[in-house]
């Protein structure tokens, strides 16, 4: 990406000892794009002056038991990530998240509210686990789980709605008459879907002789 005229302002100019009081506190914490931009200097100009004055990137420190332990204790709470992450000094929101997932631990599901327990009884007999999509909140799995709580199918939509028990059991009891009368029993479907569940249905008979 080319620099604006205005980002490299100092380009070529003597460093002041402000800069470099500025490179010495900040090297490590902030990228040399950052630096740069801040002090009117190329990235290539930050990262020679750092090589000059011998700055190299803050290594994290390694994870002790006791910080670990103190992520056990606190990150299946009720508190908030970015308040663990404040209470842990040196180390960064994604290391606490990473450190977290390898730990193997998880956060607290929320409450379900009133609205999303709606949306998840409208839309989940159509749309399934894809009706995360409407809960910004819940993940697909999220999702699952709770409609198996609370006794929810997945049936499908359109021509791909899933049979029901009672659809099926309709169709073993009626299987033997002739198609077209058949049909008569399932207005909602199509004769190709009739078809394919009769199909379904009589292969299954087979398997079981």
């Amino acid at each position: 990406m080319m620099h604006k005229k205005n980002d490299i302002r100092n380009h070529q100019a003597p460093w002041t000892l402000g800069e470099i009081n500025y490179m010495e506190s900040h090297y490590g914490e902030l990228s040399a794009a950052e630096i740069g931009k801040h002090l009117g200097r190329t990235v290539a100009a930050v990262k020679g002056m750092a090589r000059k004055l011998g700055c190299c990137a803050k290594k994290t420190p390694d994870w002790s038991e006791a910080d670990k332990e103190f992520l056990r204790s606190t990150y299946g709470s009720a508190l908030d990530v970015q308040n663990i992450f404040l209470l842990l000094p040196g180390r960064s929101l994604t290391s606490v998240v990473l450190m977290a997932r390898k730990l193997g631990l998880k956060r607290p599901e929320p409450f379900w509210q009133d609205a999303e327990l709606s949306i998840l009884a409208k839309y989940y007999p159509t749309e399934g686990k894809k009706v995360a999509v409407r809960l910004p909140a819940r993940s697909e799995e999220s999702v699952k789980i709770k409609a198996s709580k609370l006794g929810l199918r997945f049936h499908g939509h359109g021509n791909y709605r899933i049979w029901t028990e009672e659809e099926r059991a309709l169709l073993a009891k009626n299987h033997h008459l002739p198609f077209s009368l058949l049909c008569k029993f399932f207005p909602n479907r199509s004769q190709k879907s009739v078809e394919f569940a009769l199909g379904k249905y009589r292969q299954g008979l087979k398997r079981q002789r």
